[in-house]
């Protein structure tokens, strides 16, 4: 029977165009059931009772749909730790990764610092860095008051809460009056009209305020640089994420802000992901 009812599963969401059908009904069946997706994996289910069967079918209509599993099951893993993610925060991605990594590489040679992560969203960059570098100190910022609620939950779910702060702003603009050594964004920059091309579970359910980065995708990144240098301390330095093809654009507008010792890291797909830079006294001359 558990046999028979993993299967259906995966029949149902490969039928309706799901990449990864067999791992998904694993999850779901997972979830829903509260055993380990090993136990699902070799159809050891137990039976369903009719609210388990209910609320099975409830999911399974909502992936057909193309609902992100993460939105279905409430959570989604970064840096090695269970985020919860809601429609309204941006569903952690693999690659947003590096971001974290290079962070922490430069809290290896600064030691103590405050960093500051702009458009928080579901707090995973912000929390993921503290946890890992526990001198550090934070702020999470965001237009959404929503995404931060998830923020700072995410935040306490960790342990770091306590050393964050968090504000409700557009960018830096709330807060001028603080200093970082480190600022990190994954700011939105898919162009306006790209994103009806995306697959629909970004463009239907994904929040269009965390994807959407003006005509060109370039509209965050203009705002955000400008501002860092007033936010930056002597030497600090500021990293962002970037999409397929805007690594050399966004250095571009790093060396018009004269920001000093820029550099491009690619994603494990070879794709340039990361590009970051300096506020040295040649910055602000």
């Amino acid at each position: 029977m558990g046999d028979e009812l993993l299967f259906h599963t995966i029949h149902r969401l490969k039928a309706a165009g799901v990449e990864h059908p067999r791992l998904e009904a694993q999850i779901l069946l997972s979830k829903l059931l509260a055993i380990s997706r090993t136990k699902a994996a070799a159809g050891l289910i137990p039976p369903l009772s009719e609210k388990n069967r209910f609320e099975l079918e409830n999911l399974i209509q909502r992936r057909t749909l193309r609902c992100p599993l993460p939105y279905l099951i409430g959570e989604s893993e970064f840096y090695s730790l269970s985020f919860t993610v809601t429609r309204e925060t941006l569903i952690p991605r693999p690659e947003t990764e590096l971001l974290v990594d290079w962070g922490l590489g430069v809290i290896k040679e600064r030691g103590k610092v405050m960093a500051a992560d702009v458009g928080t969203g579901s707090g995973c960059i912000i929390t993921s860095l503290l946890v890992n570098a526990p001198e550090a100190q934070g702020l999470a910022i965001d237009i959404s008051l929503t995404s931060l609620l998830v923020a700072m939950s995410n935040a306490s779910r960790h342990g770091v809460k306590d050393r964050i702060n968090f504000i409700q702003g557009d960018l830096l603009s709330q807060n001028a009056q603080e200093q970082f050594d480190l600022i990190l964004s994954n700011p939105p920059y898919i162009p306006s009209l790209d994103i009806e091309t995306l697959e629909p579970e970004v463009r239907v359910y994904e929040p269009r305020l965390a994807l959407d980065g003006g005509p060109d995708g370039l509209d965050f990144y203009r705002k955000l640089i400008t501002q860092s240098l007033g936010a930056l301390r002597q030497g600090g330095w500021l990293g962002v994420e970037v999409g397929i093809e805007q690594a050399n654009l966004v250095r571009d507008l790093f060396k018009s802000e004269r920001f000093s010792n820029i550099e491009i890291h690619n994603d494990l797909g070879g794709i340039p992901r990361i590009v970051c830079a300096q506020r040295n006294d040649t910055s602000c001359a």
